[in-house]
């Protein structure tokens, strides 16, 4: 059984702030939901670097096959839930600065709904332990000059769309998840 009205959904926010976590188990939970993350992408080309020469040349490919996958999914009657952080596109003077457009224009071509989940921590020391917890070596970075880590990447960075979802994520991904389906998605349906 096909849901009534498919969507997009986006899973966005800082790096730690739990977009991952809840993106897989949505698509743990939701019949039709299917997962994919910029960083899993990314770290087939390396799993150290989030700036420099290496992520400018894979910037554009992975933003691409992120655009292609929501809209092939679509076509295949799923959901496509799209992991990525996209908190600093706000300051880029690049085309990435629009990071929104493209998935909504695949939406309308489908007539479908984007939704924008922002996954928020629940506080600064919460985001800090979540960093330390995860070792990447960018993440060290980010610990190691937290305060400017911040400025470039605000938890409240904007987001040119109507339909955001603002998520404190301070409970379990299976909790958060039921919450998004039964107050945000409506009827979808749920794996068994």
């Amino acid at each position: 059984m096909k849901l009534k009205t498919n969507f997009i959904i986006l899973v966005v926010g800082i790096a730690g702030s739990g977009k991952t976590t809840l993106g897989y188990e949505l698509a743990r939970i939701i019949k039709n939901g299917v997962f994919i993350s910029k960083d899993l992408i990314q770290d087939a080309f390396t799993s150290t670097e989030r700036t420099g020469k290496i992520y400018e040349l894979i910037r554009g490919p992975t933003f691409d096959l992120l655009v292609n996958f929501a809209k092939l999914q679509l076509k295949h009657g799923k959901i496509p839930i799209i992991d990525a952080p996209f908190s600093r596109n706000h300051s880029l003077t690049d085309k990435y600065r629009d990071w929104v457009n493209p998935f909504k224009k695949i939406a309308l071509e489908h007539n479908t709904r984007l939704i924008i989940i922002r996954c928020m921590p629940p506080n600064n020391n919460e985001l800090k332990s979540r960093l330390r917890i995860r070792g990447n070596e960018y993440d060290k970075r980010k610990l190691k000059n937290f305060e400017t880590f911040l400025q470039h990447e605000p938890i409240n960075f904007p987001i040119p769309h109507d339909d955001i979802i603002e998520l404190v994520t301070d409970k379990s991904p299976t909790t958060l998840a039921k919450y998004l389906i039964k107050n945000h998605l409506g009827k979808v349906n749920i794996k068994k």
